[in-house]
């Protein structure tokens, strides 16, 4: 415990070559029946976040050997998982969860299209798009919007860590950071037919947006933190001219390819990265929605078993392990008790004082709150 503690001090230190000897010593020394697969998460994104994936996948394998319960396959290495969720990373029309919606908005294509392309240039006519290839040129790409993990939302704001060239943006119409009636005639057709994205956004879980990649952008590949939730992309504007150049997705290690008016649906806690290298940006409208294998009456309680863990993990960054005999200190860093007086927890309210008495064989520390009250 005290060696992933230090690896992830090393981490925050920029030191990631340092963090990873003590990540794999934490590993080899670690009781097989103690916890171990926040250890592997934390190995693992120290190679996945310089993408190295194939060390990623190396060390998710070794987790899956070794018993761990996080995953199963070395392509999906989410950091926090449901046993709910469960299938395959692309989802084809005769898969079981295919969306019913997919076919309702793909009728109503021509107008979700239009609103888009007035977005992109308020110049084109609301509901008389003009040919997406001349619509689709560098020179219409709308740097006016908002960059993916800019200030807009406060989900997300690490997203544009895996654009490793050109420039991704976004117009959030549902979700954190999400604009009232920005595309009205869109919000109306998706909140009809798109429950469960909606629904999946209203809990923050994820979001619903306008997506559009700039020529001569990637994206690295990466995962998603978590596999309660697909995602949808409905081909909006595709690079026409390609000259041999490609404009596709990787989900697993199976290349896909957009068309206007049709939908690409995969499991994004799957490895997966995105490419434009042609002269043109590529638009799809995106939708995140609930992962069909999770139970209807199981969807609150497992984000917010999700979300609980996130905030335990994150504390745990901030509390070192500590010998058994001071296991109260500890429990009251990671905010596990409250304060008498005023009901705050020890991670904004509560610090510890000096011993009163100079014996490491003595327990007796005093904490205090900032209410002034002493806890024992």
């Amino acid at each position: 415990l005290r060696c992933h503690f230090l690896g992830m001090c090393l981490i925050d230190d920029k030191r990631v070559h340092d963090a990873r000897i003590y990540f794999l010593r934490a590993l080899r020394t670690i009781p097989r029946d103690h916890p171990f697969d926040s250890v592997f998460v934390d190995f693992m994104l120290s190679y996945e976040e310089v993408n190295d994936m194939k060390q990623a996948r190396r060390i998710s394998q070794w987790a899956i050997d070794s018993g761990s319960t996080i995953w199963c396959d070395k392509y999906q290495r989410p950091g926090f998982i449901t046993s709910y969720a469960n299938g395959k990373a692309y989802l084809c029309k005769t898969d079981p969860g295919y969306p019913v919606w997919a076919k309702e908005l793909k009728k109503r294509f021509s107008v979700i299209q239009g609103e888009f392309l007035h977005l992109v240039n308020p110049h084109n006519r609301l509901g008389r798009p003009t040919a997406c290839k001349e619509n689709c040129n560098a020179n219409n790409h709308p740097s006016h919007w908002p960059k993916v993990g800019g200030s807009h939302r406060q989900s997300g704001r690490d997203d544009d860590k895996v654009v490793s060239r050109g420039d991704w943006r976004e117009l959030v119409l549902f979700g954190n950071g999400a604009r009232e009636n920005i595309a009205p005639q869109t919000q109306k057709i998706i909140e009809r037919y798109c429950p469960d994205a909606v629904s999946l956004c209203n809990s923050g879980g994820g979001e619903i947006i306008f997506s559009v990649l700039a020529p001569h952008t990637h994206i690295s590949a990466h995962c998603a933190s978590t596999n309660i939730r697909l995602t949808a992309h409905l081909g909006l504007a595709v690079p026409s001219h390609r000259n041999n150049k490609r404009c596709a997705i990787r989900v697993r290690d199976s290349w896909y390819t957009w068309a206007e008016g049709e939908f690409i649906i995969f499991d994004d806690s799957f490895e997966h990265e995105v490419i434009n290298e042609t002269d043109e940006f590529r638009a799809v409208l995106l939708i995140r929605f609930w992962h069909p294998s999770i139970p209807l009456d199981k969807r609150n309680a497992t984000i917010q078993d999700i979300l609980v863990e996130r905030e335990e993990t994150e504390k745990a960054r901030f509390v070192p392990p500590l010998p058994e005999r001071f296991l109260y200190a500890e429990e009251r860093g990671m905010g596990n008790s409250v304060c008498p007086s005023c009901s705050q927890t020890a991670t904004s309210q509560i610090r510890m004082k000096t011993p009163l008495v100079h014996d490491s064989n003595v327990n007796d520390y005093v904490f205090i709150c900032k209410c002034g009250s002493e806890m024992h």
